[in-house]
């Protein structure tokens, strides 16, 4: 792909992935059943992230290539001495150059974006496993407490019925 063609997307919403990443307490059950779907869908993200920073990558390493050859062939023609650091800086101050470096700098920023997203949803991940399973404590507690407090009402009557 060319520079001209080439636009870049960012895939991830920084609104959207704070929603997607926040946990309700009181959706607990529902925040575990659609945890591994959003991971799947941000992986996705990042999947197409990185072919899109590849591309960009590609393009930048064809667009030197052939610049540097460019420049290398303007040089020999004009009698002037080719050195490898003069081509260098010549190929890095060329405005295609510098279009494509860009580009690819905003693609791979965008691959930042989203490998951000899939470890926040890692973190996510860990944070469900803790709460659920402090939520089956509270729950555990709960009823043996529930069950205490039965124990102690028939015991209550019980001696309510043999003082009566």
């Amino acid at each position: 792909p060319s520079a001209g063609k080439l636009a870049i997307t960012n895939f991830v919403d920084p609104e959207q992935l704070r929603k997607d990443v926040s946990i309700s307490d009181a959706k607990l059950d529902e925040e575990l059943i659609n945890h591994s779907a959003m991971l799947a869908y941000y992986g996705g993200l990042a999947a197409k992230a990185r072919l899109q920073r590849d591309k960009c990558k590609t393009s930048l390493e064809i667009g030197e290539a052939k610049l540097s050859e460019t420049i290398r062939q303007r040089m020999m023609d004009d009698g002037q001495k080719v050195t490898e650091a003069r081509l260098e800086q010549l190929v890095r101050c060329d405005p295609k150059y510098a279009m494509l470096r860009q580009l690819y700098d905003e693609a791979n920023a965008a691959c930042e974006q989203t490998l951000v997203a899939l470890e926040a949803f890692k973190q996510r991940s860990s944070m469900l496993i803790q709460l659920a399973s402090s939520s089956r404590q509270e729950r555990g507690a709960d009823l043996a407490m529930r069950g205490i407090d039965a124990a102690k009402e028939s015991a209550m009557a019980a001696i309510r019925g043999r003082v009566a």
